[in-house]
């Protein structure tokens, strides 16, 4: 159980080193970390990196930019609880470390989720569309692993989490994960009017009711996925059914969309029609109260 994971934060320095200055092209030590000056595709000095644990770090221009996952950082993997006083720690370890006031920083992008016990491909293999938008196969060579959403400011992901820490750790998981993320998200999607979240700066994220407001986020983002309706064919009629298959074909319904749209409008109401009458949907909404479950753990722990 967890919410906030990768972070991109943006860090004003307070006092460059010299080597940034002057753009020296060869590694030197700052603030304890070693640098290591990075060209663009003409030779030319774009940045410098380095490491802090499983963190990104690089210079560039007159920020700390810093990248990848505080669950990482604090507890070594991000499969385990990862909690908001967990949250709290890491960051304040974080600025421990770096030559700088961390909680000053901009919050450029986000990933938020949770991870919880249930069968994952019972989950995503109902899932249908995110915003009219498929989702495409999250892949780890030929074998899926889960269900992604590509939308422009970002990605909505729901994947077999034990197949995922084995690929890449190869640490056997003794029983089936899903984990349901928000996934690399700008910070305008956050403080929009509809999710209104508040976090810009760093010391947001340690806010209370900023942290709740994330947890909303997430689990009304899952409840917009429309879902495969568990439905009782025979219950239906000829119309019913080939309403039903148009409705839940990509290309079809976004076809009548474009060209009919009147005769859309009229579809769809339908088609919500004959999923409140007849569609069974025990499974998804057991999988959102856990959700919601792991949800409100995070927060309050």
């Amino acid at each position: 159980m967890r919410l906030i994971d990768t972070i991109k934060i943006a860090c004003p320095l307070e006092g460059k080193p010299q080597e940034l200055i002057n753009r020296t092209e060869s590694p030197f030590i700052w603030n304890t970390f070693k640098w290591t000056p990075m060209f663009n595709g003409h030779q030319e000095l774009s940045f410098y990196k380095a490491k802090f644990k499983n963190l990104d770090l690089k210079l560039y221009q007159d920020k700390l930019i810093v990248v990848n996952s505080l669950h990482k950082l604090y507890l070594g993997n991000n499969y385990m609880p990862f909690t908001y006083g967990q949250v709290i720690k890491a960051l304040l370890l974080l600025n421990h470390h770096l030559p700088l006031d961390v909680y000053q920083g901009e919050v450029k992008r986000l990933s938020f989720g949770v991870v919880i016990k249930e069968h994952p491909e019972s989950i995503y293999n109902q899932w249908l569309f995110h915003l009219g938008k498929p989702w495409l196969p999250m892949q780890s060579g030929n074998k899926m692993y889960g269900a992604k959403f590509y939308l422009t400011d970002y990605q909505i992901k729901g994947y077999n989490k034990t197949t995922q820490v084995q690929k890449q750790s190869a640490l056997v998981i003794p029983e089936n994960l899903f984990r349901f993320e928000i996934d690399n998200a700008k910070t305008k999607v956050l403080n929009n009017a509809t999710n209104n979240v508040g976090i810009y700066k760093v010391r947001d994220i340690l806010e209370y009711s900023k942290y709740q407001k994330l947890g909303d986020v997430l689990l009304r983002k899952f409840s917009q996925i429309e879902k495969q309706p568990q439905l009782q064919l025979s219950s239906l009629n000829i119309k019913e059914k080939r309403l039903v298959a148009s409705m839940q074909n990509y290309q079809i319904k976004e076809s009548i969309k474009k060209q009919h749209f009147d005769s859309y409008k009229n579809d769809k109401k339908k088609y919500n029609q004959i999923q409140k009458i007849h569609a069974d949907n025990y499974y998804q909404e057991h999988v959102f109260q856990k959700l919601k479950t792991a949800v409100k753990y995070s927060i309050n722990n």
